[in-house]
């Protein structure tokens, strides 16, 4: 599975370890080591993890594991038998460590799955971009609805000094011009009595 990752991607999954406490505190060889010991072996699995190829094993030159461990030679010659436990050779000239073989090999696929799906993701949203899946465009506001119509229409005063530079048009129905009829402010019942003709008498025979 790490063969299929890029150089960028192998580096993304070495910036974090699972890791499981319980697992580890209760192992067969773990379980027993000084504090010695348990230093110097959680030093090499970091360092195989951040820098050893293939990841999960280290050379098996004495004077290599200690630079990894940053411990000195006779340092490790001390915790060398109790640690070297947890490895197998692996026939390549290198100590493998089983479980953290295992681990990378899961969080290798579960990264690819997760590029893989976001991969995907973004090409279905590319593609109905590519269908007329636009985002839909606000009308724009034609000029007869601008502010000068607004005004005429609700009647309200310019400001003075205020010239419009785009008159609104005229109503329907009213020429340009001409005064829309407005009714006087009093309308009385005597008055329009006395507009009507005076009734003409009709003299019978």
């Amino acid at each position: 599975m790490s063969a299929e990752l890029r150089p960028v991607d192998i580096e993304s999954v070495r910036q974090w370890m699972k890791w499981f406490p319980q697992k580890y505190r209760e192992g067969e060889h773990t379980s027993v080591m000084s504090l010695e010991e348990d230093a110097v072996y959680r030093r090499l699995l970091d360092a195989m993890w951040v820098s050893q190829v293939p990841v999960g094993s280290m050379p098996m030159e004495d004077r290599q594991i200690a630079a990894l461990a940053r411990c000195s030679a006779s340092e490790w010659r001390r915790v060398k038998v109790q640690v070297l436990k947890c490895f197998v050779d692996g026939g390549d000239g290198r100590w493998h460590q089983p479980d953290q073989k295992a681990i990378w090999l899961a969080q290798c696929e579960a990264y690819q799955t997760s590029r893989d799906r976001a991969r995907k993701g973004g090409l279905a949203s590319a593609e109905k971009r590519g269908h007329g899946h636009q985002p839909k465009l606000q009308p724009k506001l034609q000029p007869e609805y601008g502010l000068e119509h607004r005004l005429e229409m609700t009647g309200a005063p310019l400001a003075k000094g205020v010239v419009l530079d785009n008159p609104p048009p005229p109503r329907p129905g009213r020429a340009a011009g001409v005064k829309e009829f407005s009714p006087p402010e009093t309308f009385t019942l005597a008055e329009s009595l006395a507009e009507l003709p005076t009734p003409v008498e009709v003299k019978s025979g």
